[in-house]
Protein backbone atom coordinates (compact mmCIF):
# COMPACT_ATOMS: atom_id res chain seq x y z
CA UNK A 1 0.00 0.00 0.00
CA UNK A 2 2.92 2.32 0.60
CA UNK A 3 4.18 2.00 -2.99
CA UNK A 4 3.73 5.31 -4.81
CA UNK A 5 2.38 3.92 -8.07
CA UNK A 6 1.02 0.46 -7.26
CA UNK A 7 -0.49 0.70 -3.77
CA UNK A 8 -4.06 1.18 -4.92
CA UNK A 9 -3.64 -1.59 -7.51
CA UNK A 10 -2.74 -4.04 -4.75
CA UNK A 11 -5.71 -2.83 -2.72
CA UNK A 12 -7.92 -3.17 -5.80
CA UNK A 13 -6.90 -6.82 -6.26
CA UNK A 14 -7.39 -7.58 -2.56
CA UNK A 15 -10.82 -5.93 -2.43
CA UNK A 16 -11.91 -7.78 -5.57
CA UNK A 17 -10.92 -11.11 -4.04
CA UNK A 18 -12.43 -10.35 -0.62
CA UNK A 19 -15.74 -8.84 -1.72
CA UNK A 20 -16.47 -11.48 -4.35
CA UNK A 21 -15.66 -14.11 -1.72
CA UNK A 22 -18.05 -12.52 0.79
CA UNK A 23 -20.93 -11.78 -1.60
CA UNK A 24 -20.80 -14.21 -4.52
CA UNK A 25 -19.63 -17.46 -2.96
CA UNK A 26 -22.46 -17.74 -0.39
CA UNK A 27 -24.92 -16.71 -3.10
CA UNK A 28 -23.63 -19.47 -5.36
CA UNK A 29 -23.83 -22.03 -2.53
CA UNK A 30 -27.44 -21.03 -1.76
CA UNK A 31 -28.33 -21.15 -5.47
CA UNK A 32 -26.93 -24.70 -5.82
CA UNK A 33 -28.72 -25.70 -2.61
CA UNK A 34 -31.96 -24.33 -4.04
CA UNK A 35 -31.46 -26.31 -7.26
CA UNK A 36 -30.93 -29.66 -5.56
CA UNK A 37 -33.47 -29.53 -2.71
CA UNK A 38 -36.72 -31.46 -2.88
CA UNK A 39 -39.89 -29.61 -3.88
CA UNK A 40 -41.62 -30.31 -0.56
CA UNK A 41 -38.71 -28.76 1.37
CA UNK A 42 -38.67 -25.42 -0.48
CA UNK A 43 -41.08 -23.60 1.86
CA UNK A 44 -40.10 -25.23 5.14
CA UNK A 45 -37.78 -23.34 7.49
CA UNK A 46 -34.44 -22.04 6.30
CA UNK A 47 -34.47 -23.93 3.02
CA UNK A 48 -32.04 -23.32 0.20
CA UNK A 49 -34.77 -21.49 -1.70
CA UNK A 50 -35.39 -19.11 1.19
CA UNK A 51 -31.66 -18.58 1.77
CA UNK A 52 -31.07 -17.85 -1.93
CA UNK A 53 -33.97 -15.38 -2.01
CA UNK A 54 -32.87 -13.67 1.20
CA UNK A 55 -29.20 -13.50 0.16
CA UNK A 56 -30.02 -12.15 -3.30
CA UNK A 57 -32.47 -9.63 -1.90
CA UNK A 58 -30.15 -8.11 0.68
CA UNK A 59 -26.48 -9.12 0.66
CA UNK A 60 -26.37 -9.72 -3.10
CA UNK A 61 -28.13 -6.47 -4.00
CA UNK A 62 -26.33 -4.12 -1.63
CA UNK A 63 -23.02 -5.99 -1.85
CA UNK A 64 -23.02 -5.80 -5.62
CA UNK A 65 -23.77 -2.07 -5.68
CA UNK A 66 -21.62 -0.93 -2.74
CA UNK A 67 -18.80 -3.43 -2.18
CA UNK A 68 -18.18 -4.18 -5.86
CA UNK A 69 -17.72 -0.47 -6.55
CA UNK A 70 -14.80 -0.14 -4.11
CA UNK A 71 -12.27 -1.91 -6.40
CA UNK A 72 -13.37 0.43 -9.22
CA UNK A 73 -12.78 3.36 -6.86
CA UNK A 74 -9.29 2.03 -6.06
CA UNK A 75 -8.56 1.97 -9.82
CA UNK A 76 -9.72 5.58 -10.12
CA UNK A 77 -7.51 6.59 -7.19
CA UNK A 78 -4.58 4.70 -8.72
CA UNK A 79 -5.02 6.56 -12.01
CA UNK A 80 -5.19 9.86 -10.11
CA UNK A 81 -1.73 9.13 -8.66
CA UNK A 82 -0.26 8.71 -12.16
CA UNK A 83 -1.25 12.25 -13.17
CA UNK A 84 -1.71 11.20 -16.80
CA UNK A 85 1.72 9.54 -17.15
CA UNK A 86 0.71 6.67 -19.45
CA UNK A 87 4.25 5.26 -19.43
CA UNK A 88 4.32 4.72 -15.67
CA UNK A 89 4.52 1.12 -14.49
CA UNK A 90 1.02 -0.20 -13.77
CA UNK A 91 -0.92 2.45 -15.70
CA UNK A 92 -2.39 0.06 -18.29
CA UNK A 93 -3.08 -2.50 -15.57
CA UNK A 94 -5.06 0.05 -13.57
CA UNK A 95 -7.05 1.08 -16.67
CA UNK A 96 -7.90 -2.48 -17.68
CA UNK A 97 -8.83 -3.63 -14.19
CA UNK A 98 -10.88 -0.49 -13.56
CA UNK A 99 -12.82 -0.91 -16.80
CA UNK A 100 -13.41 -4.64 -16.30
CA UNK A 101 -14.41 -4.24 -12.66
CA UNK A 102 -16.66 -1.35 -13.66
CA UNK A 103 -18.45 -3.55 -16.19
CA UNK A 104 -18.73 -6.35 -13.65
CA UNK A 105 -20.06 -3.91 -11.06
CA UNK A 106 -22.72 -2.62 -13.45
CA UNK A 107 -23.69 -6.09 -14.65
CA UNK A 108 -24.11 -7.65 -11.21
CA UNK A 109 -25.91 -4.60 -9.86
CA UNK A 110 -28.35 -4.47 -12.77
CA UNK A 111 -28.93 -8.23 -12.63
CA UNK A 112 -29.94 -7.87 -8.98
CA UNK A 113 -32.16 -4.86 -9.71
CA UNK A 114 -33.96 -6.52 -12.62
CA UNK A 115 -34.20 -10.15 -11.53
CA UNK A 116 -34.46 -10.20 -7.72
CA UNK A 117 -38.07 -8.88 -7.76
CA UNK A 118 -39.04 -11.88 -9.91
CA UNK A 119 -37.25 -14.19 -7.46
CA UNK A 120 -39.14 -12.64 -4.54
CA UNK A 121 -42.43 -12.94 -6.46
CA UNK A 122 -41.73 -16.60 -7.20
CA UNK A 123 -41.08 -17.18 -3.50
CA UNK A 124 -44.27 -15.41 -2.41
CA UNK A 125 -46.36 -17.26 -5.02
CA UNK A 126 -45.00 -20.58 -3.87
CA UNK A 127 -44.63 -20.15 -0.13
CA UNK A 128 -46.60 -17.20 1.28
CA UNK A 129 -49.80 -18.23 2.97
CA UNK A 130 -48.60 -21.77 3.37
CA UNK A 131 -48.29 -22.67 6.98
CA UNK A 132 -45.85 -25.38 7.79
CA UNK A 133 -47.78 -28.61 7.37
CA UNK A 134 -48.86 -30.05 10.69
CA UNK A 135 -48.30 -33.75 11.07
CA UNK A 136 -51.53 -35.60 10.43
CA UNK A 137 -52.45 -38.84 12.08
CA UNK A 138 -55.20 -40.96 10.50
CA UNK A 139 -58.30 -41.49 12.63
CA UNK A 140 -57.83 -45.29 12.54
CA UNK A 141 -54.49 -44.95 14.30
CA UNK A 142 -55.95 -42.68 16.97
CA UNK A 143 -58.90 -45.05 17.57
CA UNK A 144 -56.57 -48.04 17.74
CA UNK A 145 -54.47 -46.35 20.38
CA UNK A 146 -57.49 -45.35 22.46
CA UNK A 147 -59.12 -48.82 22.47
CA UNK A 148 -58.15 -51.01 25.34
CA UNK A 149 -57.08 -54.44 24.30
CA UNK A 150 -57.80 -57.32 26.66
CA UNK A 151 -54.72 -59.46 27.21
CA UNK A 152 -55.07 -63.09 26.25
CA UNK A 153 -54.86 -65.53 29.13
CA UNK A 154 -52.30 -68.22 28.62
CA UNK A 155 -53.13 -71.68 29.85
CA UNK A 156 -49.60 -72.27 31.00
CA UNK A 157 -48.16 -73.48 27.73
CA UNK A 158 -45.05 -71.40 27.12
CA UNK A 159 -44.45 -72.78 23.62
CA UNK A 160 -47.33 -71.19 21.73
Amino acid sequence: MAHATKGYTALMYFMTWLFYLLVSVPGMIFWIWQLVEAEEDRCVGASGTWLFKMWSEYAGLYGSWILYFLPVLMGILQLAQYNGDIFAAGYINAIVIMVMMGLSWLATGLIHVFFVPALVQEWSDRCDGKAAPAPTVPAEVIDAVVEEVEPEVDDGNDWD
